[in-house]
């Protein structure tokens, strides 16, 4: 038999009072009735103006419940004044049975066993450990624990992989690979794993002097190597960096680039022409701030320990300054091979293995963009972008719907290299594909859709979610227009969708 939620939750109410009381612990001798009145489950009950279908449907579950005998139903004028239990183990089994859930000291033992096991294994870090203790002493002196088992079980799951995490990784990733979700990490578990992480004596030092609990995350996730987005370190100034396979890159003062950890740990030389080097609290500042024989640094707020070790590689060769000023010009991410030229004559070269960006300001200062890859391929996500690889193949990252300036720049490039085939990689759901028509009709240029099928839909098909009303509006929209039909034909019969993430993270090697 199928029971309604207003079923299960009233049976749920009894439960809870008989499993709190002195008759269930066996210390009453008193005869107890468990009852509870018809506006816990349902409150507007009484109201004079609620809806008659809805008290109708209400008084005829709990009359199915008092047919099973079950409960016991007290009226006064026609209404449900009360509900009662009718209070025999067998029942109470029943309930149980019906609720799918254990007997209250069967559950306590369970959940105490589960937490005592994480306490003694020795792989468990420390901070773990006290978060279990803290849960067994809650359960011991009659305290529910902090959150039910099977969020525990994630929640001990994600501490262990951030506290032993000795890589880069990104919070969505961090998502993907322990809740096989990019967004649950956000959505459900980032602040309860943050609270946790800032009450330990561990981080205690790091963030005492932060001026707020977003700032204080931020600086604990980043000592973890957890970024929100990849890690860039930017620059301007005089200088040649060399990277372990013998690629160099020219930095020049009135070029400002930026280059990620991936691409940063593989320098072999940092040649500074500059006299001083000066890091740059903010992006803003860097990127207007102008000093002669000068070369600047952007690393992002606090500097954890990767920031620290790349300062102390190049601190040996100039003076070291700061300048603590104040967010966010537009930076465009490229990689792949190439050679960009600026109208003053200069000119830097692109790698595949060394994604960069370059700002705004040197983006409208670009006289000749060389791509040397058959094929051009925007990204529509910042993880994507820096996990992603193919071989032939020049990665742009411009971020969601393109305005007039990206399509601008896009249009450059296609005039200089015509040629080559245009792809463009997105999320699998109508949102990305309403990117993609707005991409290729805005800029003229026939993209394709890279890895946007239904064949990866099927293949991670354990990693997509359900549609939300905004995507089935827009799926509708584009098969109206005769857009996309059959893949989004597919996602509305199967309720799926899937963020590019999953294909990128997956795919990565």
């Amino acid at each position: 038999m199928t029971f309604s939620q207003k079923q299960k939750k009233t049976l749920e109410l009894l439960l809870k009072k008989y499993e709190s009381s002195k008759t269930y612990n066996k210390n009453n001798e008193i005869t107890q009735l468990f009852s509870i009145l018809p506006e816990k489950i349902f409150p507007d009950y009484t109201n004079d103006f609620a809806d008659v279908d809805k008290i109708h449907d209400f008084d005829y579950d709990l009359e199915v419940l008092e047919k099973m005998e079950l409960v016991a139903i007290s009226k006064k004028d026609d209404r449900i004044s009360k509900i009662a239990a009718i209070s025999t183990d067998e029942n109470w089994n029943k309930i149980r049975q019906i609720l799918g859930v254990k007997d209250k000291n069967t559950r306590l033992k369970e959940e105490i066993s589960f937490y005592s096991a994480i306490y003694d294994d020795s792989d468990s870090d420390q901070i773990v450990k006290d978060f279990c203790r803290q849960q067994i002493e809650r359960l011991e002196t009659g305290k529910k624990a902090q959150f039910a088992q099977e969020e525990a079980k994630n929640i001990i799951a994600l501490l262990n992989c951030i506290l032993k995490n000795k890589n880069e990784i990104l919070e969505r990733e961090l998502s993907i690979s322990v809740l096989s979700n990019s967004k649950a990490w956000e959505e459900k578990y980032k602040k309860k794993i943050l609270k946790i992480l800032r009450q330990n004596e561990r981080f205690a030092s790091l963030v005492e002097n932060c001026e707020d609990e977003k700032e204080a995350d931020k600086v604990i996730l980043e000592e973890c190597n957890i970024f929100s987005n990849p890690s860039y370190i930017y620059f301007k100034g005089s200088g040649t960096i060399t990277f372990e396979n013998g690629n160099s890159i020219k930095i020049f003062s009135d070029i400002p680039l930026a280059l990620s950890s991936a691409a940063i740990s593989k320098i072999t030389a940092f040649e500074i022409v500059d006299k001083k080097i000066m890091t740059v609290e903010n992006l803003t500042s860097f990127n207007r701030i102008k000093k002669t024989n000068t070369f600047f640094i952007f690393l992002s707020g606090y500097h954890n320990s990767a920031k620290q070790a790349f300062l102390s590689k190049i601190a040996d060769k100039v003076i070291l300054e700061e300048c603590n000023i104040f967010s966010n010009p537009s930076y465009i991410y490229f990689k792949g091979s190439g050679t960009i030229t600026f109208e003053n004559g200069n000119s830097i070269k692109i790698f595949s293995d060394i994604p960069l960006a370059l700002s705004s300001a040197a983006i409208s200062k670009i006289t000749a963009f060389e791509i040397v890859d058959k094929k051009i391929m925007t990204v529509e996500n910042l993880t994507s972008f820096n996990r992603i690889k193919k071989t032939n193949t020049f990665f742009i990252f411009l971020s969601g719907y393109h305005n007039s300036a990206k399509q601008a720049f896009l249009s450059k490039i296609f005039r200089q290299n015509s040629n080559k085939e245009y792809y463009h990689f997105g999320d699998i759901d109508p949102d990305g594909f309403f990117i993609l028509d707005n991409l290729r009709s805005k800029t003229q240029i026939d993209f394709k859709a890279y890895k946007m099928g239904i064949a990866e839909l099927q293949k991670y098909s354990s990693y997509t979610k359900p549609l939300e009303e905004n995507d089935l509006r827009k799926a509708k929209s584009l098969i109206a227009k005769e857009k996309y039909t059959e893949i989004l034909d597919y996602m509305l019969k199967h309720n799926v969708k899937l963020e590019q993430e999953i294909i990128s993270w997956k795919e990565a090697d």
